[in-house]
C-alpha cells in the first residue's frame, strides 16, 4: 500500500482542486467579477460553478470507488487471482482516457480544455511563451502544487521501471530506487514552478519596460526558488538536534524574509490592500467587490498562517523524529498541508481577480473600460497600444537576473 500511497494522494488533491475551483468560480459569479473577461476566455467557452462541481463529483466517486476496491484488495490478500497494480493503473487509464476525450470534443468544454492546456504550454516554454494574466496565474497556481508534482514524479518512476522489469521483480525494490532518486529529482520539480514564474516576470519587463513592479516580482521568486533548493538539498537542518551552523542560520532566516516578502506582496500589489484611505475599516481599499468585510480580514489573517505552514511541506521533514515516531501520521499531515495551501491559494486566486477586476495592477490589460459580468460590449478605451521600442539594456538585465539565479543555484547544490 505505501508504494501507492503517492498516486491516490496526488489524484485526491487534484480532484479537491477542481471543487476548489468551482468554489472560485461562483464566487466570482455570485459577486459580478469578470472572471470571464479577464481570463480572455470566448463567452461561449465558459462554464459555470455547476457543471464544474458535476465533473468533480463524478471524478470524485472514480476515485473513492477505486481506492476502496483497492484496500479490500490488500486486506484480504488476493494478490493470487489478481495484481494490486492494476487497480491504480485502471485510475491512470480512466484519467488520461478522460483528457483524451474532453481535448478531442468540440464543445465547450473541450474547447476550455483547450485553452487551458495552451496556457501550460506557454508557462512551461517560459520566457518564450506567452505571459497572459492568465498564464501567469496558473503558474503560480504551480506554485503550490510541488508537492503533487514531486508525487507524480515518484509514481511515473515506481512504473516505469516494472514496466521495464515486467513487473516482475519486487515493487519495494523499485521503490527505494526511485526514493534515492528523487533526493536528485524533488529540489528540480520544487523549484521548476518559481523558475516559471520569474521567467515570466522577465518577460513582462521586456514587454512593459517597466522595472517595477517586474523586477521585484522576479526577485520575489528568485528567493523563493533559492529557499527551496537549499531546504531539499539540506534536509538536516530541519533536524531538531543540527548543529547551528552559520549556514543552516542564514537559511532560516532566508525563510523568514522569503514568506514575509511573499506575504506582503499578496496583500499589497496582488489583493491592493493594507491601505489607509477607509477609515471606518483599516487597511482595506475603497472599492470591494464582496459586501462583507470578514471576508477581506479573515483573508489577511490566513494568508500569513498558511504561507508560513506551507514552507514545512516544501522541506524534507523528519515526520518520525518530531510525531511520536508515528510514520502514518506523515500520510496524514502531509496532504492535510497540501490541501491548505490549495486552498490558501483559491483564496488567494479570488481576491486576485477581484482586485485585477477593478484595477490592472500590473499591466495585464490594455483597456481601461472593463465590461461587467453581464455585458456583452467589449472595450471602448484602449490605452498604451502603441509599440515599444525595446532597449539592449533591459535585454541585458534580464540575462543578469536569470544568470545570477542559476549561479546561486549552482553554488547551493556544489556545497550540499
Amino acid at each position: 500500500m505505501g508504494i501507492y500511497v503517492p498516486l491516490y494522494r496526488a489524484v485526491a488533491l487534484c480532484v479537491s482542486l477542481v471543487w476548489l475551483w468551482g468554489l472560485n468560480i461562483w464566487t466570482w459569479s455570485r459577486y459580478r467579477v469578470n472572471h470571464v473577461f479577464i481570463f480572455e476566455i470566448s463567452p461561449r467557452h465558459k462554464v459555470n460553478h455547476l457543471e464544474i462541481w458535476a465533473e468533480a463529483a463524478s471524478l470524485s466517486i472514480v476515485v473513492l470507488l477505486n481506492s476502496l476496491l483497492f484496500l479490500h484488495h490488500q486486506q484480504y490478500r488476493l494478490k493470487a487471482r489478481l495484481s494490486e497494480v492494476v487497480y491504480p493503473l485502471a485510475l491512470i487509464a480512466f484519467i488520461i482516457a478522460k483528457i483524451a476525450l474532453q481535448l478531442s470534443d468540440s464543445s465547450k468544454r473541450g474547447s476550455l480544455q483547450k485553452d487551458i492546456v495552451a496556457s501550460m504550454g506557454s508557462v512551461f516554454i517560459a520566457p518564450f511563451g506567452r505571459a497572459r494574466f492568465r498564464d501567469c496565474y496558473l503558474a503560480d497556481y504551480f506554485c503550490s502544487m510541488q508537492k503533487i508534482f514531486s508525487d507524480l514524479q515518484y509514481i511515473i518512476c515506481i512504473y516505469t521501471l516494472s514496466f521495464s522489469k515486467l513487473m516482475q521483480d519486487d515493487p519495494l525494490a523499485s521503490s527505494g530506487y526511485c526514493l534515492s532518486l528523487g533526493s536528485i529529482l524533488v529540489p528540480i520539480v520544487h523549484a521548476v514552478p518559481y523558475w516559471w514564474r520569474f521567467q515570466q516576470c522577465l518577460h513582462r519587463y521586456i514587454e512593459t519596460q517597466k522595472r517595477w513592479p517586474n523586477l521585484a516580482n522576479a526577485f520575489k521568486y528568485c528567493l523563493c526558488q533559492l529557499t527551496v533548493i537549499i531546504g531539499s538539498l539540506h534536509p538536516f537542518f530541519s533536524e531538531y538536534q543540527a548543529p547551528w551552523s552559520p549556514y543552516r542560520l542564514f537559511w532560516l532566516a532566508l525563510i523568514v524574509v522569503t514568506t514575509l516578502y511573499t506575504y506582503v506582496w499578496d496583500l499589497v500589489m496582488d489583493w491592493g490592500l493594507l491601505q489607509f484611505q477607509d477609515k471606518a475599516h483599516p487597511l482595506l481599499r475603497q472599492n470591494r467587490l464582496f459586501p462583507t468585510t470578514t471576508f477581506y480580514y479573515w483573508a489577511m489573517c490566513s494568508n500569513l498562517v498558511l504561507r508560513f505552514t506551507w514552507v514545512v511541506t516544501l522541506i524534507p521533514f523528519p515526520f518520525q523524529s518530531v510525531l511520536a515516531s508515528s510514520a502514518e501520521l506523515e500520510n496524514v499531515l502531509l496532504p492535510l498541508l497540501t490541501f491548505l495551501e490549495l486552498f490558501r491559494r483559491s483564496q488567494w486566486g479570488i481576491l486576485r481577480v477581484e482586485y485585477e477586476h477593478l484595477s490592472t495592477s500590473q499591466g495585464f490589460r490594455k483597456y481601461e473600460h472593463l465590461p461587467l459580468y453581464f455585458d456583452k460590449a467589449g472595450p471602448t478605451a484602449a490605452v498604451g497600444l502603441e509599440p515599444k521600442k525595446k532597449s539592449i539594456w533591459i535585454n541585458l538585465e534580464v540575462v543578469f537576473m536569470a544568470g545570477l539565479l542559476v549561479f546561486f543555484s549552482v553554488v547551493v547544490w556544489v556545497l550540499k
